[in-house]
């Protein structure tokens, strides 16, 4: 309502000097979008577009475009979303790079359109193409983004082999000669270590498990140590080495309930490679009261989230 009294005061009777309808439709498409007015919200969108393209603006232009094309995914118009996406890559790198825009968005854009009209098999080559365009416009964070989406793509059609490649040039490019800003190295080496154990290579994933770890103990995410030591566990216990991989998950359970408890640690996939470690050994009879113990550390800091997903686990055993 307040959005919609500032267009009227600002367009009625005549456009005021120096305002800008743009911002406002803007606002409007997003905050009607959040309450899932999406119709009202394609109708926003495309009025910024109007504004933008009145205005001659090319990057404002190709946003609006971004946007009205994210407008129409929400409404199910994969095909008109893909054309939006598509032409908004074709504005921004005709002539002279767009100035602050990067081809990520509408990449994400296409990624979500294709894969609602059936076409995954396509967005492996659609990221190529904006890596393609983040590397000619030096976009060293853009391009290191677009190759571990690639590489996703590439596993999400079972075809982890050739993704590997991909997170590793994504983990080069993105850390090197310093890290991007707003970027992290541990995303692409955690879903090298992902494919890699898909792969069955489980000598390799605790290679790459130990440079995750040495990694996460330099920049001091301890997130990353907790998960390297919960990944350590899960390729030990596929190599039929249970005890050391109780160990490993032992000391990821020790980063991990803290104090203080890792924020948006998942307590429930541990417990259940925990569960998996027990039930290996033969000690079936330890499982419930292992578990029971964590939910008492759950308690303990508190985590609700962490103690149902334990009481549900240990009343399933």
């Amino acid at each position: 309502e307040t959005y919609s009294l500032s267009l009227k005061t600002g367009l009625e009777p005549r456009p005021a000097p120096g305002w800008s309808e743009r911002s406002v439709q803007y606002e409007l498409y997003r905050t009607l979008a959040e309450i899932g007015e999406l119709q009202a919200s394609l109708e926003a969108a495309t009025r910024y577009l109007e504004c933008s393209e009145a205005d001659e603006d090319r990057r404002a232009t190709v946003i609006g475009l971004e946007i009205r094309g994210r407008a129409r995914h929400r409404l199910g118009q994969f095909d008109q979303a893909v054309q939006d996406a598509q032409r908004a890559l074709d504005l921004a790198t005709q002539g002279e790079w767009v100035e602050r825009w990067s081809p990520l968005a509408a990449g994400w854009l296409l990624q979500d359109a294709l894969r609602g009209l059936g076409k995954a098999s396509e967005v492996p080559a659609m990221w190529s193409m904006v890596a393609d365009m983040a590397r000619k416009a030096d976009q060293r964070r853009s391009l290191a983004i677009a190759l571990e989406y690639q590489g996703d793509a590439l596993r999400d059609l079972g075809r982890d082999s050739e993704a590997l490649p991909l997170y590793e040039a994504a983990g080069e490019t993105g850390a090197h000669p310093e890290p991007c800003e707003d970027w992290s190295v541990l995303c692409p080496m955690g879903v090298t270590i992902d494919a890699l154990h898909r792969l069955g290579r489980l000598d390799d994933v605790l290679k790459a498990v130990d440079r995750y770890l040495e990694r996460s103990i330099q920049i001091g995410a301890t997130f990353g140590q907790a998960l390297a030591h919960e990944r350590r566990a899960s390729a030990l216990l596929d190599l039929i080495r249970p005890d050391e991989a109780l160990e490993a998950l032992q000391r990821a359970l020790e980063i991990g309930v803290g104090p203080p408890w890792l924020e948006n640690w998942n307590i429930a996939t541990v417990s259940a490679l925990m569960v998996r470690i027990l039930m290996h050994q033969g000690r079936s009879d330890t499982v419930v009261p292992a578990l029971l113990e964590l939910v008492g550390e759950a308690k303990e800091h508190p985590n609700a989230r962490g103690q149902v997903d334990l009481l549900v686990q240990a009343g399933r055993h």
